[in-house]
Parts: structure tokens; C-alpha cells; sequence
């Protein structure tokens, strides 16, 4: 994937964004698995995300601690199974 970017929605939540794979192995993209590297969010998949829905690159999480910085890794998932994750980072205001 590529194109990704984090950034400060508000005191309490951030919004990750990403592109589509550039290849994706001959087969479609089944979702996006975003999970949490950072010690603020416990280390697990948060969400799933649907390749075809209108949030397909996208992801905000709300109900976080202000002025922190939250990393997340996103990964496509496809019948091959999942891509190399993609990090991105943002901190809340």
C-alpha cells in the first residue's frame, strides 16, 4: 500500500488513510486489517475494513487520550493471506 497518512481529527481522535496495493497478487483485496502498535491502544486488530465500502481507505478512531501519539498498522488481506504492514502515526491535539 501507499499514500498513507495520519492525522489529529480533534483532542480525542485521529484518522489514518491509505491507498490501495499497487499489486495485488491477481487477487482482489478481501479487507484491510488495521491493528494497534501503539502502548495507548492494546496491541490487536481493531478494525476490519471493507474493500468496497466507502471507508475502504480510511479509518478514524475516536475515544482517545489528548496531545498522544497512536500508531497503527495497516495491512491488506487477500486469499494469499496478509501484505507487509504499512505504519502510520498521528497525535491528537
Amino acid at each position: 500500500m501507499t499514500a498513507t497518512s495520519g492525522s489529529a481529527v480533534s483532542k480525542t481522535s485521529i484518522k489514518v488513510t491509505w491507498s490501495k496495493p499497487a499489486c495485488d497478487g491477481s487477487s482482489f483485496v478481501k479487507s484491510y486489517n488495521i491493528t494497534s502498535t501503539s502502548a495507548s491502544i492494546p496491541a490487536k486488530t481493531v478494525a476490519v475494513v471493507d474493500p468496497l465500502s466507502t471507508a475502504a481507505y480510511s479509518w478514524t478512531f475516536t475515544g482517545l487520550k489528548t496531545k498522544t501519539k497512536y500508531t497503527v498498522t495497516i495491512r491488506a488481506v487477500n486469499a494469499a493471506g496478509a501484505s507487509q504492514g504499512v505504519d502510520v502515526s498521528a497525535t491528537t491535539k
